[in-house]
């Protein structure tokens, strides 16, 4: 009798055994939502850092997928620890040194995921990136690749530096901003992104392992190619090592790849000259291509007309042939100027009129009619903005700390370190200065009252 009853029990274990392989061949465990994918090529001191970034992620259904293009022995033992510590990591190993375009593209045949999220492995992502970017994607469905905002850093960059931000995320982008600007720069911020991997899978789209550097510009473009729509937010995803220690080669590359890429989106519009495709564009020779893009898309359709139509009447001059500096709104009224005669010009829809001054390369003086004369300055976006004259006084943030014009009036200010930032002003009732940046990738702060001339930030 115990003979049989010991028979019976081993047969129920191997039955269950058994079932349990069954099961677990037929039923895989359940695919994480994020595949983190970041490759890695000789960086021990590094590494931890960008590593816990990505382990200490307040969204935590995720896999990271870490290539290592075949490193030195430090940095093998740094993977081979945080391998260990923690089963989200999964561990690739390339034999010998490959390039970053064919690690990039073995991670993103790797994922598993229904996202993809890039990391390089001399940044720091923010511990809500990745929540931030689901909840982007969840409220978008059409949008399938997003990025964020990024700040660069040298080597002494610490986390405590980073102010968590706990709200939702605020967009900053409007629909076809991107499938223009990508035609002329790579502006898609690479280490913050996120894309859908059915798409890339669905349209084949892959890594150029030809390309030792704009690899990602490469990517982006074929995405949109395809038709994939792009889109960000302004929050500050990644906090990105600032440096230029890539070699010659790689640098002469990236100018090389780009104009090809250049190229590629152009000609889907019309055949460009040999003149008409270079690394960096002026904002008149972008509108010159742009101007062509107009004209051939309206007689035959490759992207919605309106996102040419509102980029060109966005950045282009109503003269393009005549005029050069003046072609964008000056955010001291928010208006155009257009030429009416000889160095003439009148304020869009307002009897004002001006001559303009050339004083720098991107500097004008509007010497009015009526009015005392402004100065503006040409933005990096090819956008003029007014500079104030007032009191300067002193400005302090977490990440910069910079001298700020301020206007008489109180109602407008500038940056004198960069003179991409510009803000209406509002001052509070207890003294702080609440300042509206121009810049749509800036949030709207609040700096405190130190003194008569300092103002601090305060979350």
């Amino acid at each position: 009798m115990k003979k049989h009853s010991f028979r019976i029990i081993i047969f129920t274990a191997f039955f269950l055994i058994v079932c349990m392989g069954i099961f677990f061949c037929f039923y895989p465990l359940k695919r994480p939502l994020i595949s983190v994918v970041m490759p890695v090529y000789n960086r021990p001191d590094l590494l931890p850092r960008s590593i816990e970034s990505i382990l200490s992620q307040t969204f935590p259904d995720f896999e990271f997928i870490i290539v290592d293009d075949g490193s030195d022995a430090k940095t093998k033992e740094v993977l081979r620890r945080y391998a260990q510590k923690d089963s989200r990591i999964r561990l690739i190993q390339n034999p010998i040194n490959r390039g970053i375009a064919y690690s990039r593209q073995r991670g993103l045949e790797a994922a598993r995921g229904k996202y993809v999220a890039i990391m390089d492995s001399d940044d720091w992502s923010v511990p809500e990136r990745l929540e931030k970017s689901i909840a982007f994607m969840s409220d978008y469905p059409e949008i399938d690749a997003m990025s964020g905002g990024i700040q660069y850093f040298s080597k002494d960059f610490s986390p405590s530096q980073h102010i968590p931000n706990k709200r939702k995320y605020s967009v900053s982008f409007v629909p076809g901003f991107y499938e223009i600007e990508l035609m002329f720069y790579n502006i898609f911020p690479n280490v913050a992104a996120l894309f859908k991997r059915d798409f890339v899978l669905q349209n084949h789209i892959r890594y150029n392992t030809a390309f030792i550097s704009a690899e990602d510009y490469d990517f982006w473009q074929q995405i949109i190619m395809n038709g994939g729509k792009l889109g960000s937010i302004s929050d500050t995803l990644v906090f990105a090592r600032a440096h230029s220690s890539n070699s010659e080669a790689y640098y002469n590359a990236m100018t090389t790849n780009s104009i090809k890429i250049h190229q590629n989106m152009i000609s889907r519009f019309f055949v460009p000259q040999k003149n008409e495709l270079k690394f960096e564009y002026s904002l008149m020779e972008k509108c010159h291509i742009l101007y062509k893009i107009k004209n051939s898309n309206s007689k035959n359709p490759q992207i919605p007309q309106v996102y040419i139509d509102n980029r060109y009447e966005t950045i282009c001059p109503f003269d393009l042939e005549n005029t050069y500096y003046l072609i964008n709104p000056l955010y001291r009224w928010e208006d155009f100027l257009e030429q009416i005669g000889p160095n003439l010009w009148k304020r869009k829809n307002s009897p004002d009129t001006g001559k303009i001054v050339k004083v720098g390369e991107d500097k004008i003086d509007v010497f009015w009619t009526k009015y005392p004369k402004e100065t503006f300055f040409r933005l990096e976006n090819g956008i003029w903005t007014f500079v104030p004259e007032g009191r300067t006084i002193k400005l302090k943030h977490p990440y910069w700390s910079a001298d700020f014009i301020i206007s008489d009036t109180h109602s407008y200010g500038c940056r004198t370190d960069v003179k991409t930032e510009c803000a209406h002003v509002q001052t509070l009732s207890d003294g702080s200065l609440k300042l509206k940046w121009i810049n749509p990738a800036w949030d709207v702060e609040i700096f405190k009252k130190i003194d008569e001339t300092t103002y601090e930030f305060t979350d």
